[in-house]
């Protein structure tokens, strides 16, 4: 059995929200399409996923159970990201700033500094560019 990561998004976003439009939303798809995913992956497990109430969808048992494992899932994702965002350059809450010389000489605090004291953690790093 094969599962589409954005098939999977949109279900929990589906669970999430309670309603097929906030799943619609939330995964920047029209209502028609989400509904189609979700149906297309009800289809390809052979089980019901979401039942359908009067003010939106509630996930069924095996709704829950998928909805538990494809949470894992994108955590193991985002963990697989960072591991290998983890060289120079690609590592979370670190910013390039690539600018010619023209624009470097310009004092950059001002631009820089409140996002800084936003994400103290973050790291820039300021490089001259032709």
């Amino acid at each position: 059995m094969r599962f589409d990561l954005t098939d999977l998004r949109v279900f929990l976003h589906a669970c999430e929200g309670g309603t097929m439009t906030q799943a619609a939303s939330r995964s920047h798809l029209t209502l028609a399409a989400a509904s189609a995913r979700i149906r297309a992956l009800e289809e390809g497990t052979g089980v019901l996923l979401l039942r359908r109430v009067a003010r939106g969808v509630a996930a069924t048992p095996a709704g829950q159970a998928l909805a538990r494992h494809a949470r894992l899932v994108f955590q193991q994702l985002d963990v697989l990201q960072r591991d290998l965002a983890q060289d120079e350059g690609n590592a979370p809450g670190h910013v390039l700033l690539l600018g010619n010389s023209s624009a470097l000489a310009r004092p950059m605090a001002h631009v820089i500094g409140a996002p800084l004291l936003l994400h103290p953690d973050a790291r820039v790093t300021v490089r001259e560019s032709a």
